[in-house]
Parts: structure tokens; C-alpha cells; sequence
């Protein structure tokens, strides 16, 4: 069912079986509820003078590709996803992809909810994403790794919902920020592993929510509180003035601060600190 003028298509009965569905130039709106309840469909053509797009998952969909016609000034498919014509916007992943490994092109800035992704197992994000600010998977039964790309800085949102049996997060060092948990998943924290940088956001997060953490290496040098590269006066000053209350300092700064290992920021560490600075001492306690 078309619209009068073949604009746009309205509706396509659930029983039609269509497996290849080539919508006619002229269309220039789509709604994916007038074709997602029709489990039919495996493969979706677009055409060039398409111009809005209404995507909608549904979980009777069994679509596994998208193409669109070359003179699209919207929309672009690489490999059968959707993107917008400059791919900075992740428009919709196919539910029934047979695909089990999907990287997000590094230009990806905005990503939709990847929803009921039957066969993905692995994902890395794009590191373009520069704060992960919506859910990014809901109900993907057979997701077992997530990565977050290099270069994202903050994770203010749980990434996965629902059933994503997720026990791998790979976290980069960009991350400086994690402000909640990353899974509300089925799993139990304690099925799921961690990977980041020691005195990372990474491992905090995996300390505060319960889940296992496996270094990949160490982010920031001991006793570099200011986080310029080197052990300074200015990291001894800011330790004194943490240990005496005159400043607060982020938790990842602490982790580098906290120079003897007691799990906490004092007299003591700036002392040890300012023996570093001035080349006193080689090395601090925890490195011993």
C-alpha cells in the first residue's frame, strides 16, 4: 500500500512473502513500521530519491541487508547497514545480519541502538564517539565482547540492556570518565571481565561495580598527579594540599598519588613525591 502520488510506502501485509523487497523511484519516505512486522524480508533496496527515514526495530524482523541506490544524497549502505551519506551517523543494523563481528567505521560519530542483533558476538564502537551518552545494544542474545573505541572520553550511559550476555568491556585509556554502570545485562558482575589501563576510569569502574578487571597495561606514571608526564614540585604540592584538605583531587589522580600503596593520600606520599622530584629516591614504595 502506497500513497496516491508513490511517495511513500504505508504498509506491506505481514503475510506478503517477500524476501527481496526494491522500492520504486519516487519514494521519498520511508516508515520501517510499515515493513517490520513482514519477517519475509531479508534484503531492503532504497532508492536514490529517498529522503526521510523512519527506522523502527521490530522483533519479527528477519532482515540481514540494506542497499541503496547510487544518487542517494541521504543515505549510504556499506556491507548492509545504514548510515547517513557522510557514515557519521549509524542509522540501522539489521537485526538478523548473519554477521558475527561488526567494527563502526572510525567517521561514526552518533550511533543508533543496535536492537535484537540476533548473531553479533563482537562490537567495537567508534572512538569518534567522543561520550557514550544513549544505550547502544538492547537484547543482543548472542553478544559476548564489547569495545569502546580509542578515543572516547566518557561513558555516561549504561551501553548495554537486557539480554546481551556480555563478559568482555574493553576500555581505553581516553576513557577519563565512567559516571554509571556500563551493563544492565543478565549476566552477573561477576561473569563479566574488564580490560584497561591500571589507575584508569576502566579500573575503578570494575572495582565500584563488582566485575573482574585484567590490566592491559599502566596508564599514568606513580606520583604524576597533574598528569603532565613527569614527577614534579607541582604533583608534591598537590598532594600536600590534597593530604591537608585544601583541594580535592579525581579518584584517578589519588590512584597515582597514593605513591606507598596504604590506599590513601597523605603527608607521606608528598613527602615521597618531592624526594622523587628532586632525585632523592629512584622509586616510590609501590614500585619496589
Amino acid at each position: 500500500l502506497y500513497d496516491k502520488p508513490v511517495t511513500s510506502l504505508l504498509w506491506l501485509p505481514r503475510q506478503n512473502p517477500t524476501a527481496e523487497l526494491t522500492l520504486p523511484e519516487g519514494i521519498t519516505s520511508l516508515d520501517f513500521a510499515g515493513i517490520g512486522a513482514t519477517s519475509a524480508i531479508r534484503t531492503l533496496h532504497l532508492p536514490a530519491s529517498l529522503e526521510m527515514l523512519y527506522p523502527v526495530y521490530d522483533p519479527d524482523s528477519r532482515l540481514e541487508r540494506i542497499t541503496v541506490a547510487d544518487g542517494n544524497s541521504r543515505y549510504i549502505a556499506i556491507d548492509g547497514v545504514l548510515y547517513d551519506r557522510d557514515v557519521s551517523t549509524l542509522i540501522f543494523y539489521p537485526p538478523y545480519k548473519p554477521d558475527t563481528a561488526y567494527t563502526m567505521p572510525d567517521s561514526v560519530v552518533y550511533t543508533c541502538c543496535l536492537e535484537g542483533c540476533w548473531f553479533l558476538e563482537e562490537v567495537t564502537l567508534s572512538g569518534s564517539i567522543s561520550r557514550l551518552t544513549d544505550v547502544c545494544f538492547l537484547n543482543c542474545p548472542n553478544l559476548r565482547s564489547i569495545t569502546v573505541g580509542e578515543g572516547t572520553t566518557s561513558i555516561e550511559k549504561t551501553i548495554a540492556i537486557g539480554t546481551c550476555p556480555v563478559l568482555s568491556l574493553r576500555i581505553p585509556a581516553s576513557v577519563r570518565s565512567i559516571t554509571t554502570n556500563p551493563l544492565s545485562i543478565d549476566n552477573a558482575p561477576s561473569a563479566v571481565t574488564i580490560y584497561g589501563y591500571t589507575g584508569s576510569a576502566a579500573e575503578i569502574c570494575a572495582r565500584d561495580y563488582g566485575y573482574a578487571f585484567v590490566s592491559t597495561g599502566s596508564m599514568a606514571v606513580p606520583g604524576d598527579i597533574n598528569g603532565d608526564g613527569t614527577v614534579n614540585t607541582t604533583d608534591a604540592r598537590l598532594a600536600l594540599q590534597y593530604a591537608v584538605d585544601k583541594i580535592t583531587l579525581e579518584e584517578t589522580q589519588c590512584i597515582v598519588g597514593d605513591v606507598d600503596g596504604d590506599g590513601i593520600v597523605n603527608t607521606t606520599d608528598a613527602r615521597l613525591i618531592l624526594q622523587r622530584a628532586v632525585e632523592k629516591i629512584d622509586r616510590f614504595p609501590i614500585e619496589s
